[in-house]
């Protein structure tokens, strides 16, 4: 014996066989892998580049988590994750794939109708935007792009 481990030849056969992976170790360490490879690609993407002045954490566990409230509807939680990368269907989004004939607000036709305008600026939805401001104030913040559609 040479240290504290034991020769080779004197090892019984099922010894000196190599060591087998598990394959729930190796499954896991794979899923690890490619979570990571995903979350560079997608913060390095033009709607992660997005999210990510809303939220720092996306597209980890926290940024799912405050999406997955008992308070929020799955349709909720769906369109706000829309309105925040820019991902919904108003003209501007439709426009590109010819899905709409002109990028215009349909209610008071602006050039653009973008989340920012739709959400800030139509005055067609004068109504609906004070009930927002008033509840922004009640959290004492202000009505800006990345705390409306902030999550």
């Amino acid at each position: 014996m040479k240290g504290s481990s034991s020769d080779k030849p004197s090892l019984p056969c099922y010894l000196c066989r190599p060591l087998l992976i598990n394959p729930s170790a190796l499954k896991q360490s794979q899923a690890t892998k490619l979570k990571e490879l995903w979350s560079k690609k997608w913060r390095k993407s033009t709607r992660g580049n997005i999210l990510m002045k809303l939220d720092k954490s996306t597209p980890l566990n926290g940024f799912i988590k405050r999406l997955s409230t008992p308070n929020l509807s799955q349709n909720s939680a769906s369109l706000i994750l829309q309105l925040a990368i820019m991902h919904i269907p108003l003209n501007l989004y439709l426009k590109r794939f010819q899905r709409a004939d002109s990028a215009n607000c349909p209610t008071c036709g602006a050039t653009n109708e973008a989340v920012e305008h739709f959400l800030l600026a139509c005055p067609s939805y004068m109504r609906e935007r004070w009930k927002l401001r008033s509840e922004a104030l009640k959290l004492s913040k202000n009505t800006h792009i990345e705390t409306v559609t902030g999550i």
